[in-house]
């Protein structure tokens, strides 16, 4: 693309974060992260913190994507902050994903896939009152747990 002549965009960007995040490539998605701003003097968009949530999360650099996240400009993105609680769960990061949960609670309150990934956390860290007094809340608030399907 470069040696086309052609200047990156926004939407390329995310491409190429999206691609580092899947190949597992985390140093370079940095740099690309930073090309972004430093080189082409574009604005890292939901999607780019996104990616990088993603990307950081998956090779276990959960603290990181966290500070990535409190350290953005931009409104907290439900998106973002769901993807580092999965990783949470995945790594079985407790104090961590209680912070997550906290904040996706404030920003969506009725989503019952926050409350489940939060318990599942506590479960794995044989916090068992704790997955009590948390599906007992959801059922107050009327969250349901929705069922798996597989068509496999």
């Amino acid at each position: 693309m470069l040696d086309e002549g052609l200047v990156p965009d926004e939407v390329a960007f995310t491409v190429i974060l999206s691609a580092c995040s899947r190949a597992g490539l985390v140093e370079e998605g940095w740099d690309f992260f930073t090309t972004l701003t430093d080189k082409y003097s574009l604005v890292p968009t939901r999607d780019h913190y996104a990616c990088m949530v993603d990307l950081l999360s998956k090779a276990g650099r959960l603290e990181a994507a966290y500070e990535l996240l409190v350290s953005s400009p931009l409104e907290p993105y439900a998106c973002a902050w769901g993807a580092l609680l999965g990783a949470c769960k995945l790594y079985v990061n407790l104090e961590l994903g209680e912070n997550v949960a906290t904040r996706l609670f404030e920003l969506e309150p009725q989503n019952a896939a926050n409350y489940v990934l939060l318990s599942d956390i506590y479960a794995a860290s044989d916090r068992w009152l704790d997955v009590s007094l948390l599906r007992e809340k959801m059922k107050e608030r009327g969250l349901r747990k929705i069922p798996g399907c597989s068509w496999v």
